[in-house]
């Protein structure tokens, strides 16, 4: 079983978007309406994917460009899904190493999963693909779901670390 099976079943059930927003808050709502009308979430998301952003920033540095990975209690959760965003123009969030700064997430990560042991796998998964500039990349080219889960499915996550000949 390839290392990214949890990850791509979550994409799965999830999908992608292009989405344009002027703050957090106005992708918060659009994703909100999104996940509550299709059923992902339940009601009060809003509210708490709002609060936790403000409390635990989710924007990420990496080497390709900045992301961000909203996510919420799973009190707030029907279904299990990643949601991959593609934001157009990049949008405003708070850095989770230091809050104090500002970074312009290209791509949003909404992780959506009422299970601890799933979110441990999907957080895995997502921390290859963030350590991957190459797949980060072609993610962020992607035009359409299957697109994405086809990224996925290619990534290289079985590289072996070298062994290291001892003298």
């Amino acid at each position: 079983m390839e290392c990214s099976s949890n990850l791509l079943d979550l994409l799965n059930n999830g999908g992608f978007f292009v989405e344009e927003a002027q703050s957090s808050d106005e992708l918060f709502q659009k994703m909100g309406k999104i996940l509550f009308d299709h059923g992902y979430v339940k009601d009060g998301y809003l509210e708490a994917i709002k609060r936790r952003e403000e409390m635990y920033p989710t924007g990420l540095v990496t080497e390709a460009f900045p992301i961000c990975m909203p996510h919420v209690e799973a009190e707030y959760v029907e279904k299990n899904a990643v949601f991959m965003v593609r934001l157009e123009p990049p949008v405003a969030f708070r850095r989770m190493d230091d809050p104090s700064q500002t970074i312009m997430s290209e791509l949003a990560f909404f992780i959506i999963i009422a299970d601890k042991s799933s979110h441990t796998k999907a957080i895995a998964g997502l921390a290859k693909i963030f350590m991957n500039p190459e797949t980060l990349c072609k993610l962020r080219a992607a035009s359409s779901h299957e697109e994405v889960l086809e990224i996925i499915r290619n990534q290289d996550c079985e590289r072996k670390p070298e062994r290291r000949e001892e003298k």
